[in-house]
């Protein structure tokens, strides 16, 4: 729903109460970014006068005088979005799948900024790193905010749990019988075992320093974060607008290896990732 620039000032819509962002669409938006109004001095289905445009909580949004809304990953090339119309009976209707669950509280906030109920930046809240890890809750990583792999996190648990469970070596009990030859009477003394909780369970899989995708804002979509990741790695994959194009595959290729091209977006953020916490 990309709209051209033009110049109205005039609000068209129903008689409810003013949008959270103003009769005009010139107030900012609680907690979004990169806020731009926009108009059309035509107005028609398509482009409804007014609008506002902007990101939220690290998703791209639109609020149009016409009480509907947008809100995707991306507005020139979107691969999801969630569109919102509002009635003059204050009632709101939606349309769209394949959003993720991150995205339905912030369409509800934007429906209520449409209807002119009070909404602020908390109620915009931006996804943790918990969703890009993919950590289990049982996973018994101590950090569940520390973006690695969920392999990797259940790996650790495993390795804790194996240790802490191994049985102790056996020991020959010392022979109290004075008949028996010395030779049989003389075990050796039982070896101390250490404490389990200074037990070294060797190298971790987690680095011992923050890097990699724990150095990163989780985007919004795979490709987002893939882009993150890519720049903080020194390349330039352009824009980190979500849109896998040719530019992101190239710094993908020069950040890893011509081997690279072939993997999914998945699987090159792993392999990023493992790079960057190598070096």
């Amino acid at each position: 729903m990309r709209r051209a620039a033009a110049i109205l000032l005039v609000w068209a819509g129903p008689a409810l109460s003013e949008p959270c962002v103003g009769a005009n669409f010139d107030r900012p938006l609680p907690g979004a970014s990169s806020v731009e109004r926009r108009s059309s001095d035509v107005p028609t289905a398509r482009y409804p006068g007014i609008w506002q445009e902007g990101r939220v909580a690290g998703f791209a949004y639109q609020l149009a005088s016409d009480l509907s809304a947008v809100l995707s990953d991306s507005l020139d090339a979107p691969s999801w979005q969630i569109a919102i119309e509002c009635g003059n009976d204050g009632g709101c209707t939606r349309s769209g799948d394949e959003a993720p669950d991150a995205a339905i509280p912030v369409a509800d906030a934007l429906q209520r900024c449409l209807l002119g109920q009070e909404v602020e930046a908390a109620d915009f809240a931006i996804p943790t790193a918990r969703g890009i890890a993919g950590l289990p809750e049982d996973a018994g990583v101590t950090d569940p905010d520390r973006a690695i792999d969920s392999v990797a996190g259940i790996a650790t648990a495993a390795g804790i749990e194996s240790a802490a469970n191994a049985p102790s070596p056996s020991v020959p009990a010392p022979n109290d019988d004075p008949e028996r030859p010395a030779a049989v009477r003389d075990v050796p003394a039982p070896v101390a075992q250490p404490d389990p909780a200074l037990v070294d369970l060797g190298p971790s899989v987690q680095p011992d320093r923050e890097c990699g995708l724990q150095l990163i804002t989780p985007g919004t979509s795979t490709v987002q974060t893939l882009q993150r990741l890519l720049i903080e790695a020194g390349q330039d994959p352009g824009p980190d607008d979500g849109v896998m194009g040719q530019r992101t595959r190239t710094a993908l290729v020069q950040a890893l290896d011509p081997d690279a091209a072939d993997l999914s977006i998945e699987g090159a953020i792993r392999a990023l990732n493992a790079k960057l916490c190598q070096e």
